[in-house]
């Protein structure tokens, strides 16, 4: 059966999603180092048991993290969304 797309289209639909689907991988790997480090054990036998959810625990700096990088996925959705629309132009 013969292909409808030639493999420049097939080339470039695939270097798309790769370009879309690495923010993603990242995010969901930094997101998943945040939360084990919040979540790690720590020996300290003179202090409280911690509790709460990872987010109670987790350190400023990682929370900004986290917020940051959801800001700069965002923003590369947006500047995709944007090249996406110039290009289709």
């Amino acid at each position: 059966m013969k292909s409808t797309k030639s493999a420049a289209e097939q080339l470039k639909m695939t270097m798309a999603l790769l370009v879309g689907a690495a923010p993603i991988a990242l995010a969901w790997v930094l997101g998943h180092w945040i939360v084990r480090r919040a979540n790690r054990a720590l020996l300290q036998p003179t202090t409280d048991i911690p509790q709460g959810s990872w987010w109670s625990r987790a350190t400023n700096a990682d929370k900004i993290a986290l917020a940051a990088l959801g800001v700069g996925i965002l923003s590369f959705f947006v500047a995709l969304t944007t090249l996406g629309k110039d290009l289709m132009k």
